[in-house]
């Protein structure tokens, strides 16, 4: 480069470049536990002990498919999982993620002990959102558990940061109520059943933002 401070300034831009890149784009930060993976929590704690340790861990079908749209169609996405299952799961977890084609991505699971274990996933949340400053995320998870709730108090507490809030009906006797959502845009919030129609809308979507990369 010509200008003055010759190499050393050259390497110093290329890292502010790279930081910008990592610092830039989609972020995904998705729940575990009946978002990508049946355990049935809303079933209360027996189904929970017997879809966690006595049965083969089973995906949610087509999240999978979701969770490599966008990281095919949004080169970059960085994915984080967050989760209130324990920190002993962590390795059996990486491993089925990975078999069942999920893009790979940190696990924050809960501590065993500890006055941050009601918080978990809220602060975890944060935290990731506060690391990558420049990012804008979508939050995924379930109508088992309080996501939306958590997710809905995130989106209001980081205006412009969340860019949508996707929430599973894991069934019907667990419905979300739309007054959780109060105040926020339809088009940052959707409820869903079937995974495949989340990716058509995202498809179609960043087709007209003119964000899908050139064949």
């Amino acid at each position: 480069g010509g200008a003055p401070g010759g190499q050393g300034q050259d390497r110093l831009v290329a890292k502010a470049l790279v930081r910008l890149v990592e610092d830039s784009g989609l972020g995904v930060i998705s729940d575990i536990d009946d978002t990508v993976k049946v355990t049935e929590v809303f079933l209360g704690k027996d189904a929970v002990v017997r879809n966690t340790f006595f049965e083969e861990f089973r995906a949610v079908q087509g999240m999978a498919d979701l969770f490599s749209t966008w990281a095919e169609n949004a080169p970059g996405t960085s994915f984080h999982f967050v989760s209130n299952s324990p920190p002993e799961l962590l390795e059996p977890l990486r491993a089925w993620l990975r078999e069942e084609g999920f893009p790979d991505a940190p696990l924050h699971l809960r501590p065993l002990k500890g006055k941050d274990r009601a918080t978990h996933k809220p602060r975890s949340i944060e935290q990731i959102l506060e690391r990558f400053p420049g990012r804008r995320f979508v939050l995924v998870g379930d109508s088992g558990e309080g996501d939306a709730e958590i997710y809905a108090s995130i989106y209001r507490r980081y205006p412009g940061r969340v860019e949508k809030v996707l929430i599973r009906e894991v069934d019907a006797s667990r419905r979300v109520d739309p007054s959780v959502f109060e105040g926020i845009p339809e088009s940052a919030w959707q409820v869903f059943t079937d995974p495949a129609a989340v990716k058509r809308a995202w498809l179609a979507a960043a087709a007209a933002a003119g964000r899908l990369p050139k064949p």
